[in-house]
């Protein structure tokens, strides 16, 4: 099986997604997404691979059921620990959109996930606002 095929659209309009295979071996298709958006699916789908007990097709969506949740827990510990983003901030109890931005950056995910990990822990309070306001 080819590594890193594009899944194309059937209109001939450009790629929606890529695929990541070898012979024998787990694939993922990812669809078109930010760098941060298709490292953490990725993530997502090893940590899926990981925890499933059978071989197969399985489908990564946006539901709120146990096996989605646990994917998304597994690629947000992976991609950015929250004992790490602790250990960048500090003691800091309060981080603006700009810092948590950096650090979105810097772990390679969105400031999204960024904003959770710390709230979830309770390392940290962030704005809800994901992108710094920028002076135009």
């Amino acid at each position: 099986m080819p590594h890193g095929w594009c899944v194309l659209r059937p209109n001939g309009s450009p790629p929606i997604g890529e695929r990541i295979a070898a012979s024998n071996a787990p694939s993922c298709v990812v669809v078109r997404k930010r760098a941060a958006g298709r490292r953490f699916l990725r993530a997502r789908a090893l940590g899926d691979s990981i925890r499933r007990r059978r071989l197969g097709p399985a489908i990564l969506g946006t539901q709120s059921t146990p096996r989605q949740s646990a994917a998304r827990a597994f690629a947000a510990e992976f991609l950015a620990p929250a004992n790490r983003l602790g250990e960048r901030i500090g003691k800091a109890r309060w981080i603006d959109a700009e810092a948590a931005y950096e650090l979105a950056r810097e772990f390679g995910v969105s400031s999204r996930v960024v904003q959770r990990r710390l709230r979830n822990h309770g390392i940290a309070e962030v704005p809800d606002s994901t992108r710094p306001q920028r002076a135009a």
